[in-house]
């Protein structure tokens, strides 16, 4: 069966930490489309007996936040997963000196590398387990997803003997198979993600059949993730070891404005892989990263737009906007549709930016809250058509006064208009930031003959500044309205030094 479980997954460890109302507001929305389980992302962030709440700003998510959750997805049919971190992404916790003994690295290396869980200790696994024990039971969902992705250090710092004796894969499953037991004592299945078995392909004997392995992917093939990683191209050879097999995706949120053409290629490319490898569930990622300045509406458009295409391989981007304007506004809005479609077409468009930073990464984040001197995005910018990026400014500008021509009828959710847009208002802020940097650029790594001043330089500035401060105003209010306080200072501090930066740069070049 293909799909049978479509899952949105919620960070929860790092960021915006959503309110249990706007929890509850999502699953409202996402339900008619076909929504069945919310996955909860969770590393060492919440108050337990064993571990201490490590990295959730100022709110630490407490036994109460998540039982709360798992009553709001049943009063909409929807059970929830946990997905707890039992081997990398625990940086944090490892830093903290009376639990830097259970780590791979040791100071000084664990506050300057990524680190994870040291897999052959007891100790380790006892705390572990102890951890799990005290969490699962809060849960109602038949799996117990124990992360394991992205482990850059397993076996290279406290274990690197041990797995030299006997083997990483070895060492691996035996850990897991201990963190399994634990699963299963309480009637769970367990899942992981499929990294260890794409690395390391021994292991995967190793481990018993009935753990679930999620192959995840948020980008499309060819790209520098692929090219380094292999995750599509290993999905038929996981298929054929015999484990069940889940897809994850992701609903693009987390990009300042979403990559409509990848989020596109990125669900073509799963259904193809599950229409020859039938799959029984399908994630949609919802992270935190970036700095978090993504509301809520960009993760529920991504959402919806998963869900539609999971169960409609031949949806249409003017389908869904039409879909997504009743949604917003109880009607379909053609002045709505066509302001959406510029914006979710922007990023990552081959008009605006050049074609090779495209297939390096999405490239709005970085234009958007990179610092010009230190961002190792920094000249890239400068192989972008200046063209392209007024081009952009243009066309977002079009998009905001074609929302500004919206009239909210019917709808039950006004501020999501609001919210399109402050949308609109922040990528025409982007697309300042981004000709000021491009011209910044040029000043500073070319000789005088081929600069390119442009008299507009002082007006952009102003124009960015006024924009900038409004878009921190806006989001700071947003925040406080979905999430828990958590990470909130922050992010509105990464968007201020980003501000800042840029008006740095450009006051430096014109005292040159």
């Amino acid at each position: 069966m293909m799909f049978q479980y479509k899952v949105a997954q919620y960070d929860i460890s790092r960021g915006r930490i959503p309110k249990p109302e706007t929890v509850a507001r999502r699953l409202a929305l996402l339900k008619p489309f076909g929504l069945t389980h919310l996955q909860l992302y969770i590393e060492c962030v919440v108050e337990t007996s064993v571990f201490p709440a490590v990295g959730c700003g100022r709110t630490p998510v407490t036994a109460d936040y998540l039982r709360q959750l798992v009553r709001l997805g049943a009063d909409y049919g929807v059970r929830v997963i946990p997905l707890f971190q039992v081997l990398a992404h625990q940086d944090r916790l490892l830093a903290l000196d009376e639990f830097q003994e259970l780590g791979e690295l040791p100071p000084p290396l664990n506050r300057r590398r990524p680190n994870n869980f040291l897999p052959g200790s007891a100790r380790t696994r006892e705390r572990v387990s102890a951890w799990l024990e005290e969490l699962i039971p809060l849960f109602d969902g038949p799996f117990v997803h124990v992360g394991c992705d992205e482990a850059w250090s397993v076996g290279a710092g406290r274990s690197r003997e041990l797995a030299e004796q006997r083997g990483l894969a070895p060492l691996l499953a035996e850990y897991l198979g201990e963190i399994r037991k634990t699963i299963v004592r309480h009637g769970k299945r367990m899942m992981m993600y499929a990294d260890p078995a794409i690395f390391w392909p021994e292991i995967l004997p190793l481990l018993p059949s009935d753990i679930v392995l999620v192959n995840w992917h948020y980008g499309i093939p060819g790209d520098a993730y692929e090219q380094d990683n292999r995750h599509f191209e290993a999905h038929p050879r996981l298929f054929a070891q015999g484990h069940e097999i889940w897809s994850s995706g992701n609903n693009m949120a987390e990009y300042v404005m979403t990559p409509f053409h990848r989020f596109e290629k990125n669900v073509d490319t799963w259904l193809g892989l599950a229409r020859l490898h039938p799959s029984p569930g399908f994630v949609i990622g919802d992270w935190g990263s970036n700095a978090n300045i993504n509301p809520h509406l960009l993760s529920i458009l991504g959402d919806q737009y998963a869900l539609m295409r999971l169960a409609n391989e031949s949806l249409t981007l003017d389908t869904f906007l039409e879909a997504f304007s009743t949604l917003v506004l109880g009607a379909a809005d053609t002045a709505f549709m066509d302001a959406w479609r510029r914006m979710v077409l922007a990023q990552n468009n081959p008009g605006y930016i050049d074609p090779r930073l495209i297939s390096f990464c999405c490239c709005f984040g970085s234009m958007y809250l990179d610092d010009p001197a230190t961002s190792p995005f920094g000249r890239l910018i400068g192989c972008c058509r200046k063209e392209g990026l007024t081009q952009l400014l243009g066309d977002m500008r079009i998009a905001r006064a074609r929302l500004s021509d919206v009239r909210v009828r019917t709808s039950a959710h006004p501020d999501f208009l609001d919210d399109s847009r402050h949308l609109a208002d922040r990528l025409i802020a982007m697309a300042l930031r981004a000709l000021l940097w491009h011209d910044i650029v040029w000043d500073t790594g070319y000789p005088a003959p081929l600069r390119q001043r442009d008299d507009r330089r002082a007006a952009w500035l102003t124009e960015y500044l006024e924009r900038a401060d409004a878009d921190i105003e806006w989001y700071g209010e947003e925040w406080r309205r979905d999430n828990l306080e958590s990470d909130r200072e922050s992010c509105l501090l990464a968007m201020k030094r980003a501000r800042d930066s840029i008006r740095c740069a450009v006051s430096g070049q014109a005292t040159a």
